[in-house]
């Protein structure tokens, strides 16, 4: 936009606010006022260093997570914790502090690689989504205690769930209920773990959809197209009902699609991981689309995850060497490079926010915990306009 005319009826103090995108930067701006035929001029120039967001890596020293790798991230307060996918325990990270350590889960007999996905809170208790475990994981964030419940028998094969979504109702007795549900990757099932019963529930597939994420709109479950097929997954956790939804003319990418899903009111953001293009569903008109970010950045496995905050979605760099910020409003999409060493493949998954930071739990590729700080857009003007 090059100029914006507007009519100012009175003298006074007026308050101009504009968005900037860091791509345009550095930029100068002038406001220009005609008063009476008499013209007043204020002009400034723009920088990018007063909007521009900020990556942070920050070590786990003296804990070594060297090859050991976590899944996801899940705030509760201002803590925050990370799933065990290769890594021994539950990780716990105090942004405030920079403080991380880590519960060992592996004298319990939880052991191996892969062993666990995702992770969502339920009030003050983490659960654990399982990809190759045979457990559900329970991590009780009050008093630091693991437990949990096997699945083997219900799910005798490995890869069975990439991600999950919380749903709370109120059920005919008037007890609140929390429960948690889990996106099939070969399980072939939707699960749906009451967290109170420690109970579970299971929707049987008449068909081998693999999903790689899942978020909750009002009572449906909607699940991220990624793996062999390209359809969007749709759970009605009152009924049981689940039905798809094709996309197979809109991605171009063979598999592993779409990774983690974020809800923007009625709208289902999926990160982009081997997709050339942010997906959108609406789930009022079942539409799907996307916003090709070719320009900005190529290759497969780019992403893994995500968050809202304010008007931007801020995607988990896993592959991408950049984290990426799709714009919901403008529909527009741009990246803010990692630090210098921060580099190679499956460097974070899955993110959580805590106040002002946007934290990135630790991938298989890098042993420091990723913390970005999304700069504010938009800077307010004060014009004086005299008497």
């Amino acid at each position: 936009i090059e100029s914006v005319n507007f009519a100012i009826v009175a003298p006074g103090t007026y308050k101009v606010q504009a968005r900037f995108f860091e791509d345009l930067l550095p930029l100068d701006i002038r406001f220009l006022v005609r008063q009476c035929g008499v013209t007043t001029e204020w002009s400034r120039k723009v920088l990018a260093e007063e909007i521009v967001s900020k990556f942070s890596a920050r070590s786990t020293s003296p804990v070594s997570l060297e090859g050991r790798a976590f899944s996801d991230a899940v705030a509760i307060g201002d803590i925050v914790y990370f799933a065990p996918y290769d890594a021994d325990g539950v990780g716990i990270f105090e942004p405030k502090t920079g403080r991380f350590t880590e519960v060992d889960i592996s004298l319990q007999g939880v052991v191996g690689d892969r062993k666990f996905s995702a992770a969502v809170a339920v009030d003050d208790l983490v659960v654990l989504v399982p990809f190759d475990s045979d457990v559900i994981g329970l991590f009780e964030t009050r008093t630091k205690e693991f437990s949990y419940l096997n699945i083997s028998l219900l799910f005798p094969m490995g890869e069975r769930f990439i991600g999950a979504s919380k749903h709370v109702s109120v059920d005919a007795s008037g007890r609140t209920v929390s429960r948690v549900v889990f996106a099939p990757y070969a399980a072939g099932m939707v699960v749906s773990y009451d967290a109170a019963l420690r109970t579970v529930d299971t929707t049987r597939l008449f068909d081998d959809y693999q999903f790689g994420g899942a978020v909750t709109i009002q009572n449906q479950i909607i699940m991220t197209p990624y793996g062999n097929k390209t359809g969007v997954g749709v759970f009605d956790i009152l009924t049981g009902g689940f039905l798809t939804v094709d996309i197979e003319d809109k991605v171009r990418s063979e598999n592993y699609h779409f990774a983690g899903a974020i809800s923007v009111e009625s709208d289902v953001i999926f990160p982009p991981y081997n997709s050339h293009a942010v997906g959108i569903f609406d789930t009022l008109t079942s539409k799907f689309e996307t916003v090709d970010i070719s320009s900005r950045v190529t290759g497969n496995g780019k992403f893994w995850g995500g968050v809202l905050l304010d008007d931007t979605v801020v995607f988990a760099p896993a592959n991408a060497d950049a984290v990426g910020l799709f714009y919901v409003s403008s529909r527009t999409f741009s990246t803010q490079p990692l630090t210098a060493g921060i580099a190679g493949e499956d460097k974070f998954a899955g993110a959580a926010i805590v106040a002002a930071d946007i934290v990135f739990a630790p991938g298989r590729h890098t042993a420091n915990i990723g913390v970005f700080n999304l700069a504010e857009s938009n800077l307010t003007y004060v014009i004086e306009v005299p008497q």
